[in-house]
């Protein structure tokens, strides 16, 4: 990934084939530079752990919701703590504390109670998901764009020697392809290391108080899930990496093209020109394709595995 650090090293037709610690310290180094914004990122930490918990909070109201609807007899708060008198186990000691707060003293009570609760839940929800994208995505944004001026600031500090061995389509294309990469990169591990596994965390314990032997024969099959995530991972860097070159090469074929335009005609080169083109293209467009399968190949497995863990459970 072309950075202010990766200059250094003169090597950019290689930024994304990086061995693990390589690629591990210039993960580790975007990631530090986050800390630059670490009030953005504290309000969107915060807004995130709000909206896991209004999240499983609209989970939680589903069984309420049909309590009161389709059993009103036992839609008040008399009938849900004489039903929950003498529980040990801690999901019936959740439903103990919250039953006076969602129940009331009569069916229609109860429901008029629930629905101003179902409308400031999703308010909630709604406000702490707007929140935490608003800032999610100045931080990123601010990461982004000092590391764009960074980037060009380093670029001119360079000799002529380096520009001498690089095409500039070439060179133009990887600084806007990769910037916007590690834009992507931080976007995602934004979610990956703070939104998906605090929403993760809130379920899985929320799961545990619900039926502790069913979640704990579920925890079996993460390894497989996460071994076949990361060899997708793995193939889906591999073709990023050929559409990051493929692209620069569309890039630099397209400048010789139009700014030589005049020898290209001198010549009689418009023929083979076209073809080139055309090659690199179809190239990329191979590679773009193998990248989309293996990345679709996620969501299938993972829900073939749920339903697979489901039925013989």
């Amino acid at each position: 990934m072309i950075s202010a650090f990766a200059f250094d090293k003169f090597n950019m037709s290689d930024s994304l084939e990086h061995n693990r610690k390589g690629a591990l310290s210039m993960w580790w180094r975007i990631i530090s530079h986050t800390f630059k914004w670490w009030y953005l990122l504290v309000v969107a930490v915060v807004s995130m752990v709000a909206f896991a918990l209004v999240n499983l909070a609209m989970v939680y109201l589903v069984g309420p919701a049909l309590t009161t609807l389709f059993d009103p007899q036992n839609a008040t708060v008399t009938s849900q703590l004489g039903k929950l008198a003498g529980a040990t186990d801690v999901k019936s000691k959740l439903e103990l504390f919250l039953a006076p707060i969602i129940y009331a003293d009569s069916p229609i009570a109860t429901l008029k109670r629930f629905c101003i609760i179902l409308l400031v839940v999703v308010l909630s929800k709604n406000f702490f998901r707007y929140v935490q994208n608003v800032f999610s995505m100045q931080l990123l944004q601010n990461v982004t764009n000092d590391f764009r001026k960074r980037t060009f600031s380093r670029l001119l500090m360079l000799p002529l020697s380096f520009f001498h061995k690089m095409k500039s389509g070439d060179l133009i294309s990887r600084i806007i392809s990769d910037v916007q990469m590690m834009q992507d990169s931080v976007s995602v591990t934004i979610a990956d290391m703070i939104r998906d596994p605090l929403q993760v965390g809130v379920y899985y314990a929320f799961l545990l108080t619900i039926d502790y032997k069913l979640t704990l024969a579920m925890t079996f099959v993460v390894p497989v899930v996460v071994y076949v995530m990361s060899v997708i991972g793995k193939y889906l860097r591999r073709y990023g990496g050929r559409m990051q070159r493929k692209m620069g090469e569309l890039s630099s074929v397209l400048q010789e093209g139009i700014v030589g335009i005049r020898v290209v005609k001198a010549f009689g080169n418009e023929e083979f020109e076209a073809n080139k083109f055309k090659r690199i293209a179809n190239s990329y467009l191979k590679n773009l394709m193998k990248m989309y399968r293996v990345n679709r190949l996620a969501g299938p497995f993972n829900e073939a595995v749920g339903v697979g863990l489901a039925v013989v459970i």
